[in-house]
């Protein structure tokens, strides 16, 4: 019995949450064990339940290893975001990100995540004024908490398509949504892109040197089932043998130092 640990990486707008359902429906279908924390913990949660689960996987995180979490908050703080709201939502995501993982990694099955700590990486980076001066930092703690056998499906997507998608969303679900909306499109457009860059950059390095595995979807001109197929001959789940339906995991904060 093993446990798969797969991360959707890419520009808000290029896939990742419907490509990522597709896949856990099509790997159910197929008797596979599958669970989809963050989408369930952001979706299947009324608003005051979710704050409080992620507030809780955050601390978990924390009292778990203090050390990793001291150096991600004062990287968070050197990276100059925006406002304090920005730099709290930025922290809590990483930590709570990271503590979640730590758990799927001891239970068998498939472990999808429609955003993961390369998509951490790129809110970090998004709106931090001295992106560039922190970033090796960034990445070091990225490393830190890097589960030991990761999958990230990078999808990519022409950017007319991305921006053609952004504007048909409902609700704004990201800063680069709000940004667009709030009519600064060029300048948000090239950040979120040079900051992406710099994002796949690190994720081939991580690849090269074998900290995880690196796959590219180009999601254009296929449905998110289509995507799905070719996405799971990628990863081939079944040969762990992956049953039953992992459930649910439980934010017990546990605290040991480091």
């Amino acid at each position: 019995m093993e446990s798969h640990l797969v991360e959707f990486a890419g520009l808000p707008g290029s896939g990742k949450s419907a490509v990522s359902q597709a896949l856990a429906a099509l790997l159910e279908r197929r008797g596979v064990a599958v669970s989809t924390p963050r989408h369930d913990l952001d979706h299947r949660s009324a608003p005051p339940a979710r704050l409080a689960r992620k507030v809780a996987y955050a601390v978990a995180g924390a009292l778990r290893q203090p050390g990793r979490a001291g150096r991600w908050l004062g990287t968070a703080i050197q990276s100059g975001q925006p406002s304090l709201g920005v730099l709290c939502a930025v922290a809590a995501n990483w930590l709570q990100l990271g503590e979640i993982m730590r758990r799927c990694v001891a239970r068998p099955g498939v472990h999808l995540f429609d955003e993961g700590l390369l998509q951490g990486l790129w809110s970090a980076g998004y709106e931090a004024r001295a992106q560039h001066e922190v970033w090796p930092q960034l990445v070091r703690c990225l490393e830190e908490v890097l589960p030991p056998r990761l999958v990230v499906i990078v999808m990519d997507a022409a950017p007319a398509q991305v921006r053609q998608r952004l504007k048909r969303r409902e609700v704004a679900a990201s800063r680069l949504d709000r940004d667009l909306a709030r009519g600064k499109r060029d300048a948000a457009w090239l950040r979120a892109v040079t900051v992406w860059d710099d994002v796949l950059t690190t994720g081939r390095g991580l690849a090269g040197a074998h900290r995880l595995t690196l796959h590219r979807i180009h999601n254009e001109g296929q449905t998110p089932e289509e995507a799905a197929v070719v996405i799971a001959a990628l990863i081939r789940p079944e040969s762990a043998s992956l049953r039953p339906t992992p459930p649910p995991v439980s934010p017990v904060i546990v605290a040991r130092g480091e």
